[in-house]
């Protein structure tokens, strides 16, 4: 998926004349863009009703495709499966890390049946982390500590109308 110029507002993006991004700059700006950027642009572009729409399906996504990891035994080709899904994804937002991660994934060798390859545990770590970035720009009831409202926790049920 061809990146738009509407990536160039964040600093460090370059743009040919064409609007395409330089080949040389995609992995240097994947690593000095802060996700939050990211997705700062994208709630610009969107909207917000639209944009959390879009957060949403991608957070649901994000752990349907995570569910492979734990199930046992392993069944290697659907964690392959899923990490060409996440690895889509990551393409399409442009989250590089994420991107570069299941690349490693996809290229490791099969899994032994009870023990995860190394590869798995950096690759399963991003995922969440970004899950926690992506619930962090999702509107909930934060819970009130002393003033300070706790970004992404659930609503707080008294069972008082």
């Amino acid at each position: 998926m061809a990146e738009t110029c509407s990536a160039t507002r964040l600093p460090g993006t370059q743009c040919r004349a064409d609007h395409r991004r330089t080949e040389a700059a995609v992995l240097a700006d994947a690593s000095a863009r802060s996700d939050g950027a990211l997705l700062t642009v994208l709630r610009q572009d969107l909207g917000e009703t639209v944009f959390q729409d879009v957060l949403a399906a991608l957070d649901d996504e994000m752990e349907h495709r995570l569910r492979s990891l734990h199930r046992e035994p392993w069944d290697w080709p659907r964690i392959r499966d899923d990490t060409r899904a996440m690895l889509s994804l990551a393409a399409g937002f442009g989250f590089g890390t994420l991107a570069a991660l299941s690349r490693a994934v996809l290229s490791a060798d099969e899994c032994p049946a009870r023990r995860p390859p190394e590869v798995l545990r950096p690759y399963e770590a991003e995922v969440q982390r970004l899950r926690s970035t992506i619930a962090a720009f999702r509107p909930t009831a934060g819970l009130d500590r002393g003033g300070a409202v706790i970004v992404g926790a659930p609503p707080v049920w008294t069972g008082a109308s």
